[in-house]
């Protein structure tokens, strides 16, 4: 009981590191694995006299290569960094709401059964209300 009223006064989401001790040299490993087979690539990529014969599409080819690299490369540095938010419970009186979305016909009445359940069960709520909007 006072756990659960700690909790009911945080405001501060708090957050912990998705990366545990044993996942950074795996991915400094990864990291070296993934630029040394990309400068492979590249040194392959260009050692062909493609550019002689067709320079436009080779240009253009390269650019679009290039730029899936770099931008590939761009969220590597990142992934050590990310962070998963802790639960928080609600305080005593707040209302809490989860949206979903169903397609009928593509997806079966039991996997939105099991959504609505997961969603109760995750936000202990009493109710659970199915809101049939039809946007034809």
């Amino acid at each position: 009981m006072i756990a659960t009223i700690v909790e009911a006064k945080q405001t501060k989401v708090t957050s912990c590191p998705v990366f545990k001790y044993w996942d950074y040299p795996i991915f400094a490993l990864l990291t070296g694995v993934m630029l040394l087979s990309e400068c492979y690539f590249l040194l392959y990529w260009f050692s062909h006299q493609d550019w002689v014969y067709y320079p436009l599409s080779f240009v253009m080819m390269t650019g679009a290569l290039l730029l899936y690299l770099f931008l590939y490369q761009l969220r590597w540095p990142c992934l050590p960094f990310m962070r998963i938010p802790q639960p928080v419970m609600p305080r005593p009186g707040q209302r809490v709401g989860v949206a979903t979305t169903f397609v009928p016909g593509a997806e079966s009445i039991e996997m939105l059964e099991e959504t609505l359940q997961r969603g109760a069960n995750q936000v202990h709520m009493r109710k659970n209300h199915v809101s049939n909007t039809n946007w034809h």
